[in-house]
This record gives structure tokens, sequence and C-alpha cells, in this order.
């Protein structure tokens, strides 16, 4: 039961998505692709250093703040990039039927799709027990080979786009690889699932110092 309501929680992501964006038409559903896209990118790239100087202000909440972090990024940096994308775009490009239906539906297939796996990945910080959905999380995070899985995906592209060869990547002096790969070594989910399991042993959410 647990794996079928892990996947009836995507489900709903997923629909909903598609439903709000289903009659936007082609040329407003690719700009939302675009702005989804690059806000998911700045969230995942910048979530640590904000959530680790929140965790200076409020020291006790540690296993909420990686969650709030990286979607207040997200919130903002979309919120921002699409103020900005509606001022340049003003004139909605209209194309002829059925160009403008079926690909319209295509860019609301593809924008619910990115939210899906950003969400998914977005969960295992999320303050939850380990085995919440029947341990689907825990199934995802060690099904390394599972290219299914929607959480990894995501991950996957991030890797790929910042490590030595991809297209944010940025040298560094002060890291192991000297780039600023996303995860190199592959650990981000067993990470937060043994954080899932301490936040279980423990007696509250928040953190006794």
């Amino acid at each position: 039961m647990g794996a079928y309501a892990f996947y009836i929680v995507l489900g709903l992501v997923f629909f909903g998505c598609l439903a709000m964006l289903i009659r936007e038409g082609a040329w407003n559903n690719t700009v939302t692709l675009l702005n989804v896209l690059f806000a998911q990118l700045i969230a995942t790239s910048y979530w640590e250093p904000l959530a680790a100087w929140m965790d200076e202000q409020m020291p006790t909440y540690t296993y909420l703040l990686d969650f709030i972090a990286i979607w207040a990024i997200f919130v903002v940096a979309y919120s921002i990039l699409r103020a900005i994308t509606d001022q340049l775009s003003k004139v909605r490009v209209k194309f002829k039927m059925p160009v403008e239906y079926v690909f319209g539906i295509l860019m609301a297939l593809a924008v619910a799709g990115e939210m899906v796996v950003f969400f998914t990945m977005t969960l295992h910080m999320a303050p939850l027990s380990r085995d919440v959905l029947g341990g689907a999380l825990v199934t995802e995070a060690v099904d390394l080979a599972n290219g299914n899985a929607p959480g990894h995906q995501w991950v996957d592209y991030v890797r790929d786009r910042t490590g030595p060869k991809g297209s944010l990547s940025v040298a560094s002096t002060t890291l192991k690889d000297g780039t600023n790969t996303f995860d190199p070594e592959r650990k981000l989910f067993r990470t937060y699932g043994q954080r899932r399991a301490n936040l279980e042993a423990s007696e509250s959410l928040r953190v006794r110092r």
C-alpha cells in the first residue's frame, strides 16, 4: 500500500500542475517550463547556504530548515523570473491549430513532470518518518539503478549540469574535484534517510541543544 500511496501523491502533484496549465496555450506553457526549470536549478544550487544561515538563527529546527529553504528559494526565484519574462514577452505568441493545442499540452506535461521530480527530491528533505508512505522513500534512496525513480532523475540531471563537463560547471579551488558538482558522491538520499531515522528516534521535531 505504501508504494501505491507514494505514486498517488506524485500523481496528485502531476495532475494538479497539468490542470492549471492545460488551457494556458503553447507560448505561456513554454515560458512557464523555462521559468520552472531555472527556478529549480537555482533552488537546488543555493538551498544549502540559506539553510545553514537559518540554522544559525533557529538551531533547534534543523530537521525542518532544508525543506523550507529549498522551497522558499524556488518560490522567490520563480516569481522573479515570471515577472521578468512577463515584462519581456507582453504579446502572447499564437500558433495555428492544431499546433497550438498539441504543443500547449506537451509543454504542460513537461512542466508537470519537472514539478514531480523536483517535489520528489525535496520530499526526502521533509521532516517525515523513515517509513513514511510505506518506506517508498527508502526504496527510492537505495535503488540507485532505478532510472524510473523521479527524485534520482532530478539529482542526476543537476549533477550532469554542474559536473566538470556540464553547462553550469564553475571552477572552484575549494571543492575536492575542482568543480561545484552537485552531490558528487551520490549520498544525498542516504544522508536524508539517516536524518529521518534520527528524527523518528527523537522525542520532537525540535533539536535540543
